[in-house]
């Protein structure tokens, strides 16, 4: 499985109790701990044999996490698809106004094809963070498919841009509040809620070939540098965003989502 790294925090895997038990350190591992503690009614401290469970999926605590199946399918699939358009600049040479037009072309595609990953990566993570709940609520067999068609139906995400109102809507039906929860969890979340509207701003400029929208601030060329910082902040938020969705589901359900 698809394991993401973070900062190793100093000293994390020696707390333990001398009973056997280990108490995590204060930040968001805790804090996820006490959430599912009020779920399942136990103590803080955490038997040893459940650290190595812990470990993979707490990664804020310089651990490491199993994510789920949508971002591994963004770090991987959807990875190379944009891979394939990234390099084609180098395969263009010269400086004649001709390269430039055609370049222009591949930041356009570029920048179409990283909106409709990343509403790919959304839609994918939704309906996937739906499923454990739906496992909760334990409908009969017969009535299970009509129980999941109510969280999808009339899906945002389905339809349209993963722009931050659809993102917000769609996951609102899992009991989140989503650009919220990321900007408790992440403050940085902020900033990458405007540049993945200013994203959609561009992918709907291009789709419709009009430019002059004041949304884009003037800009009438799109740089090859503008998409691929996008492109890293997508990244961010889809990391954040598997995070965020596991805790969340842990608390709403008492258990481990992925």
């Amino acid at each position: 499985m698809l394991a993401h790294p973070v900062d190793v925090v100093q000293g994390a895997s020696t707390r333990f109790h001398a009973q056997g038990a280990w108490t995590p350190p204060n930040g968001p591992l805790r804090n996820s701990l006490r959430a599912k503690e009020k779920v399942i009614g136990r103590p803080t401290s955490v038997p040893l044999e459940s650290i190595p469970e812990l470990e993979r999926h707490f990664p804020m605590q310089g651990l490491y996490t199993v994510a789920s199946t949508s971002y591994r399918r963004w770090r991987t699939t959807r990875a190379s698809a944009l891979d394939e358009i990234a390099p084609t600049h180098a395969a263009i040479g010269g400086t004649a106004r001709g390269r430039r037009f055609t370049t222009q072309q591949i930041n356009q595609a570029y920048a179409m094809l990283l909106a409709s990953q990343f509403q790919g990566f959304c839609r994918d993570l939704h309906s996937e963070s739906m499923d454990p709940v739906v496992a909760v609520i334990a409908p009969p067999a017969r009535l299970r498919n009509l129980v999941q068609a109510e969280f999808t139906r009339a899906r945002r995400l389905d339809h349209g841009n993963a722009q931050p109102a659809s993102l917000r809507e769609d996951f609102s039906r899992l009991g989140i509040d989503l650009w919220d929860e990321l900007k408790v969890f992440n403050p940085a979340s902020t900033g990458w809620q405007n540049e993945l509207d200013a994203l959609n701003h561009w992918r709907n400029a291009i789709a419709h070939q009009n430019f002059t929208s004041h949304k884009l601030g003037g800009i009438m060329n799109l740089q090859l540098a503008q998409v691929r910082q996008w492109r890293v902040y997508c990244g961010h938020l889809a990391r954040d965003m598997d995070e965020v969705l596991c805790r969340h589901l842990l608390t709403l359900t008492g258990a481990l989502p992925w």
